[in-house]
């Protein structure tokens, strides 16, 4: 009968297990290290520039802060790190009495965002409100990949919304990383155990410098003065033309190159629009959920800080729709004010003085953006009191 067939080979696994008592030693060596990996004591050790490492250092710097002296909190990517001057913010909030800490950092997204709302109520019982600073893709972007995986682990966000964002994929190892820890942190325990001495200078580097400087992960805003003029930057085809400028270097020219030539392979693809508006209407309501969860009522300022023009034109027209129409509904509930900042620097002058690379600002866009950005931070303010 099959029942007895099925029986007889599960008996047969049965002892086969039994004769390899290794086997189950190795498999309760890997569980017993999965679970402590789960209770975060490796923590300390992570590589600090890690994705992993920024949010674990960001972590520790909020307990030598004082969790329970922050009001306001800035939120979002690369394009928040690079496209706001935080020491700046973090002074102009010090002078009316506010403590306002940053918590961008590259490589975050959806999936990060999402993670910061759930963690920063538990954690933060001062809390009233921030700003959350969008780029153009994050309207339709439920993610940044299995990379961003090891920027929300210290968040304990859950597997199950993790694989909403980053889905299992049996090619790509690094996606099951939201299910197994050791899976996550294995590149970076091959580091640790390839280099154990640069990791321990690097960690103790970190631990010393967070100790001396209490802002140090919250509001250093990365100096950069270089820009993009000189380059022919009105099409890609233009852009893969352009000799490389006396003043440009090598590196960034090279990233420019790159760039375009992405932007022309993508521009000779057609654009799925249903499957971009169901993205996005996704996204928005993952965002509306964040809004909810974080419960800034008229306390929420979504900074929309654009991205260079080249860059900007690579999106459909159904797109720029889709992002004008994601905080609408938001905003009719009261629940943020929205600021665009893309008329202030298409207003300011040519935009390759503004900007360090097709998606982030320099110092010249952020000091445009920051110094615009101060009035709005003082009515936020204020609307707490």
């Amino acid at each position: 009968a099959p029942s007895l067939h099925l029986f007889s080979i599960l008996m047969s696994a049965f002892r086969y297990l039994l004769s390899k008592p290794m086997l189950w030693v190795a498999l309760g060596v890997l569980l017993s290290a999965e679970l402590l990996l789960r209770q975060g004591w490796h923590y300390p050790l992570l590589q600090p520039e890690s994705y992993a490492g920024t949010t674990a250092r960001m972590q520790r710097a909020i307990a030598l802060h004082g969790p329970e002296r922050i009001e306001f909190v800035s939120l979002g990517s690369s394009i928040a790190e690079y496209g706001i001057d935080h020491q700046l913010v973090a002074e102009h909030a010090a002078k009316v009495g506010v403590d306002h800490v940053n918590l961008s950092s590259p490589g975050n997204s959806l999936m990060s965002l999402r993670a910061w709302s759930r963690w920063l109520p538990e954690h933060f019982p001062r809390l009233k409100g921030g700003l959350i600073v969008v780029g153009p893709d994050d309207y339709h972007t439920f993610g940044n990949g299995s990379y961003e995986l090891g920027s929300v682990a210290p968040l304990n966000l859950g597997w199950k919304t993790a694989i909403e964002h980053v889905p299992l994929d049996r090619n790509l190892p690094e996606s099951f990383g939201s299910i197994s820890q050791l899976l996550l942190y294995r590149n970076d325990f091959r580091q640790l155990l390839a280099h154990p001495f640069e990791r321990m200078r690097s960690v103790l580097w970190w631990r010393f410098e967070q100790k001396r400087q209490d802002r140090l992960a919250f509001s250093v805003s990365e100096p950069n003065a270089e820009t993009l003029c000189g380059m022919d930057l009105s099409t890609p085809a233009a852009c893969l033309s352009s000799a490389k400028p006396t003043q440009m270097s090598d590196a960034l020219y090279q990233q420019l190159r790159n760039d375009c030539q992405r932007l022309q392979a993508n521009q000779a693809q057609q654009v799925d629009l249903p499957a971009l508006a169901a993205r996005s209407a996704r996204v928005q309501a993952v965002r509306l959920e964040v809004l909810q969860q974080l419960n800034w009522r008229g306390r929420t300022l979504i900074v929309q800080i654009p991205m260079h023009p080249l860059q900007s034109q690579s999106e459909a027209a159904t797109a720029e729709a889709l992002r004008q129409a994601l905080y609408a509904k938001a905003s009719e509930q009261g629940l943020v004010k929205v600021l665009n900042l893309a008329p202030l620097l298409a207003a300011h002058g040519p935009s390759c003085g503004l900007y360090r690379d097709l998606w982030h600002l320099n110092q010249q866009g952020r000091r445009v953006v920051t110094q615009a950005l101060l009035p709005e931070l003082t009515a936020l303010y204020q609307a707490a009191d």
